[in-house]
């Protein structure tokens, strides 16, 4: 009877995640389409098509790669770009469900996954989307967490996404700040030569690519926007990203500290803390461990406080990586009330989301579904 009930739960487990991370996918593909249909937006697009043709620039691999693929098939930029956002996008949640369904062990776990901080939640309940370069990063760390949770693949997983996140790295040099946990979960698949060879080609790639990002830290945004129009793309995809291109650090600090309301810092701060102790309470941790990693994953990322006010997007990625780090961890305990806070974290997250620089709002996931139907 317990093994009957166990199966049960497993396979209970399977269903829900699927049905929950199939709602996210059709939501965030649907995003994009209706994205290629509007000639893109400046953000979740432009920034994928920031591109080195009229001078190397920090930012522009993909964004050269995308138009010179086009000019040679002659097919739209911004397909392939929205192509390529989906790939990964469909690639992550994937990974994801393959990771949830060897871990987790029981239906309230899933609730772990649809916390507002959590990246892949926060992408698709905003009311305009968050499909940017990050999702790189977080398939990167997807891909080394299933590696740790499935051993017997650790030997093709654990490259994969090393090489994924380096492409990553020098597609955002945001990225960059996501070396400390790629470290940490490939230490998780134990201390070899062949995981100390990959914690090195990592750390060397990642500071290349830094010092890439620093070296080719500016560009003329005319003549980044003027390749783009060149191909018939909107001149919406130039008034994001693309006109950043000529400012310095120090302007972004200025405008950071001038622009940052401490209201939506609290707002933020306070929802952080709070998903952080109920993801570790759903999946068996108590306060102290919880608060620990909570900081723990957040820290690398603090440097990107001062160059930008989305700290949303910030503290998403130290929330994110606690999630994958939790996940590859494992030795989930069932602890009293776990059922009722699921079913809190699930109604919550139904109609609030966190948002990237204006603090957390009424929306989510639920909302942004019923908005597809209608």
């Amino acid at each position: 009877m317990a093994v009957a009930l166990r199966r049960m739960a497993v396979n209970v487990v399977g269903l829900g995640l699927f049905a929950v991370l199939l709602l996210i996918v059709i939501i965030g593909v649907a995003d994009l389409l209706h994205d290629y249909t509007q000639g893109g937006r400046r953000w979740q697009q432009g920034d994928w098509m920031i591109h080195s043709l009229s001078g190397v620039v920090r930012r522009g691999t993909i964004g050269t790669v995308t138009l010179l693929l086009g000019d040679v098939t002659s097919i739209n930029p911004l397909a392939l770009t929205i192509a390529l956002q989906i790939a990964i996008f469909v690639g992550l949640i994937f990974v994801l469900f393959l990771i949830g369904a060897t871990v987790l062990t029981h239906p309230v776990q899933i609730a772990a996954l649809v916390l507002p901080p959590f990246y892949p939640m926060m992408m698709v309940s905003r009311f305009d989307g968050m499909i940017y370069k990050e999702i790189i990063a977080f398939l990167a760390l997807a891909l080394l967490t299933l590696g740790v949770v499935r051993p017997h693949l650790a030997r093709w997983l654990m490259p994969l996404g090393v090489a994924v996140l380096l492409i990553g790295c020098f597609a955002h040099e945001a990225l960059v700040f996501f070396l400390p946990v790629a470290v940490f979960l490939i230490h998780l698949a134990g201390r070899t030569r062949f995981t100390d060879t990959l914690i090195a080609v990592l750390t060397a790639g990642t500071l290349a690519a830094l010092a890439f990002a620093l070296t080719y830290s500016k560009a003329d945004p005319d003549a980044v926007c003027a390749e783009l129009l060149i191909r018939g793309l909107s001149p919406i995809l130039c008034e994001g990203p693309v006109s950043w291109l000529d400012e310095t650090i120090a302007h972004a600090i200025d405008v950071t500290v001038h622009e940052t309301r401490l209201i939506y810092l609290v707002e933020f701060f306070a929802v952080w803390l709070l998903a952080v102790l109920v993801l570790g309470y759903l999946l068996g941790r108590g306060p102290k461990q919880s608060l620990f990693l909570g900081f723990l994953t957040l820290f690398p990322f603090l440097p990107l406080f001062l160059l930008a006010f989305d700290f949303g997007r910030w503290f998403s990625f130290g929330f994110t990586s606690m999630v994958f780090v939790l996940l590859a961890l494992g030795g989930f305990r069932r602890l009293p009330g776990q059922g009722a806070l699921a079913v809190l974290v699930v109604l919550a997250t139904s109609i609030i989301t966190f948002g990237s620089t204006r603090g957390v709002y009424f929306s989510g996931l639920v909302n942004r579904a019923l908005e597809l139907l209608s």
